[in-house]
């Protein structure tokens, strides 16, 4: 039987990484969860917070790495809280964002994802994935984390948070980045 190559998924988020191995399920890869802190710069764009994150980590880090950053933008409030979406999901939660968007008509929203993907110091791929939808009036479903239980994918009637990790993982921003780079490395 052949030997599986590991790909070490940095993050404190347990959740990010059992959507990465769903998806590296029936693949020749494994995914190798690796908590480990890295200095994220204040940005305005996930790309750059996710390439800075990969040159920090490279310097004390095994290979193959991956790090991943995502944010929720939404129109009507000018795509806030986009990157700060982890800071803001902290500080106010689901029912603090709603109570921000309660008169807000047009709830359209998009997640986006930005994958870095190392496997030297001097070696980066990104990829992103992107999926469009809006914003509930209410929080739906029970699994899932973050802003999942209000957003529901254009297209659908459900809540990321009522959908299983598969489902998910396949309509997900998240789920098409780590789609991308698992293409990417099947090649």
């Amino acid at each position: 039987k052949k030997m599986k190559t590991k790909i070490f998924f940095v993050t404190t988020n347990h959740n990010k990484y059992l959507e990465a191995c769903s998806i590296f399920r029936n693949s020749d890869f494994s995914v190798i969860h690796k908590e480990d802190k890295y200095h994220e710069i204040q940005s305005n764009d996930l790309e750059s917070i996710v390439q800075y994150g990969l040159k920090t980590l490279s310097i004390k880090s095994i290979y193959p790495i991956m790090i991943e950053d995502s944010g929720l933008f939404i129109k009507n409030l000018n795509g806030f809280p986009g990157p700060y979406s982890s800071y803001i999901f902290n500080k106010l939660g689901n029912s603090g964002l709603l109570k921000l968007m309660k008169k807000v008509e047009n709830r359209q929203a998009v997640f986006k994802s930005v994958l870095g993907y190392s496997t030297s110091s001097s070696s980066i791929k990104i990829f992103e994935g992107y999926v469009s939808g809006k914003i509930t009036t209410k929080q739906v479903g029970e699994s899932g984390f973050g802003f999942d239980p209000i957003f529901i994918p254009d297209g659908y009637t459900e809540t990321f948070s009522q959908m299983d990790v598969e489902t998910k993982s396949s309509l997900s921003h998240r789920g098409r980045s780590i789609y991308l780079l698992k293409k990417f490395l099947e090649i």
